[in-house]
């Protein structure tokens, strides 16, 4: 899971997997492509869903541990894609 904090305070969590070649287009056309993925963490190529995000209060999360962090490049990419 992507997990990202907005300046409220609720927490916005999505998906991330590594199935995408499978999916229709519509699908495919709402993942974000993580280009750094080895250097964030990841095993492999990985796509975040950006279509299926889960909202609540950052009161409901709980210290699981992260796993890795988005690159600044993939950051800054993801803004964009939310953006277009």
């Amino acid at each position: 899971m992507l997990v990202y904090k907005k300046s409220d305070g609720d927490i916005m969590t999505f998906p991330i997997t590594t199935q995408y070649a499978s999916k229709p287009k519509a699908i495919q056309a709402r993942y974000f492509v993580v280009n750094d993925w080895s250097q964030a963490g990841l095993d492999k190529q990985s796509y975040v869903d950006t279509g299926t995000p889960y909202v609540f209060s950052e009161k409901h999360l709980e210290e699981t541990g992260a796993i890795g962090r988005l690159t600044e490049n993939d950051k800054k990419k993801l803004i964009e894609f939310f953006t277009k």
